[in-house]
């Protein structure tokens, strides 16, 4: 396997998904490989504030394989629009061509957008290899979340640097079957990938307390739902709370719903269940570490991916609610997560009005009568398709793969 770089821009060392979607899959490589990693992180200045922090787990990676860099650059804010794009590709581009050659590097692992365009064009002066790893599609993104509108200028440029990249790159890595068809088409001459992303490695207490508190519950016809991530205009929580209205409305049971939310998003959730009219008491929302989520989770029926917009993701949730155990309830319109419980029969797939909701109230009813198998049928499918050891077995096959 030749020297590898992977990628990474504006997003700190210190990010629980770096830790868990990045850092312990390259680990996990190593071990597998025996070949050293660079991880390059590209920072703003401002973000060297954590510099002791940064250095002290740079340390750690060098110990486990993973040698790092750090390339500072100016930049007003992100997302990235067309305006300053002159101004920070360029710096981007140094930082790599000092990379490249400092290290003798001869594959770049690009994870996002902006590492992807600066990657395809350094490709276009220096003898390298290129993987594209979208991660999500970045103007949808910005334009569900109101940041730029889909007949601006900064959507209507990085949708045609999409493609550029695409066709550019030697692969396109995508974490979904709708992600991967889509870039098929984007791109007809590149290869895709289909690479998913990795839960956290669970405890046996937290499965154990899990299996027990879930056989509990459904002798007792309690139904709790949850929901862990970031809520916002990408993910409405209006579209959540309307869901369980109607759901106490028409079902049987005792509903609770338990929010594992970040930080900015809990006064969020709490002012849309205020406005909501639903009994405050039948909420529980929190905040805790990444490696905590499944044993706080592991006792609930069902999680939950609802959203308005269309995605062709797989989100992270989905793959932490199918580790700990839970079957998923997503709409239509999920269309990565919708694939994943289609073909592995591991959930629920309601119309996005929710008109069907019947349906997933007799879905409920079925996981209550079996919380067993459906425990069992998640985790084995969660360990098959998202396990740190699947997702890095197939991230070296393709390091592997472009080598050649």
């Amino acid at each position: 396997m030749k020297k590898v770089a992977y990628l990474i821009v504006q997003e700190e060392i210190t990010n629980p998904i770096i830790q868990s979607q990045v850092i312990n899959v390259l680990k996990d490589v190593y071990k597998k490989s025996g070949n050293r990693l660079l991880l390059v992180f590209f920072y703003r200045i401002e973000l060297f504030r954590n510099l002791k922090k940064t250095n002290e787990l740079r340390a750690g990676l060098k110990f486990d394989g993973i040698d790092s860099a750090l390339i500072p650059f100016l930049s007003w804010r992100f997302p990235v629009n067309v305006f300053w794009v002159s101004l920070v590709i360029p710096q981007l581009l140094i930082g790599l061509v000092y990379i490249v050659r400092r290290y003798g590097i001869e594959t770049l692992h690009c994870r996002s957008y902006n590492a992807g365009l600066i990657g395809a064009i350094l490709k276009k002066f220096f003898d390298v290899k290129v993987i594209f790893d979208p991660r999500s599609p970045y103007p949808e993104e910005n334009a569900a979340a109101g940041k730029w509108s889909e007949k601006g200028i900064n959507f209507r440029f990085w949708k045609r640097a999409e493609a550029w990249i695409a066709r550019e790159s030697d692969t396109v890595i995508a974490i979904s079957k709708p992600f991967s068809d889509y870039f098929l088409k984007t791109a007809p001459g590149t290869p895709v990938q289909l690479i998913p992303n990795n839960y956290f490695e669970n405890t046996g207490e937290n499965e154990k307390a899990g299996r027990k508190l879930n056989d509990e519950a459904g002798k007792y016809g309690c139904i709790t739902l949850c929901y862990i991530g970031s809520l916002g205009q990408w993910n409405d929580p209006g579209v959540y709370l309307d869901f369980l209205s109607r759901l106490i409305s028409e079902a049987r049971h005792d509903i609770r719903a338990r929010f594992i939310v970040m930080p900015g998003s809990m006064n969020i959730l709490e002012k849309a269940i205020g406005h909501s009219g639903l009994d405050k008491r039948l909420f529980e929302v929190k905040h805790v570490l990444p490696e905590e989520v499944n044993g706080e989770i592991s006792d609930c029926t069902a999680g939950l991916q609802l959203m308005k917009h269309e995605d062709d993701r797989l989100g992270i949730k989905v793959v932490e609610y199918l580790a700990a155990g839970l079957p998923v309830i997503v709409s239509k319109n999920v269309k990565g997560a919708a694939h994943v419980v289609e073909t592995n029969d591991v959930g629920y797939i309601i119309d996005p009005d929710f008109a069907d909701i019947a349906g997933a109230i007799g879905f409920i009813d079925k996981v209550l009568k079996d919380r067993i198998f459906w425990r069992d049928r998640c985790q084995t499918t969660a360990k098959r398709m998202f396990s740190t050891e699947s997702v890095s077995e197939r991230l070296l096959d393709l390091y592997e793969q472009v080598s050649i």
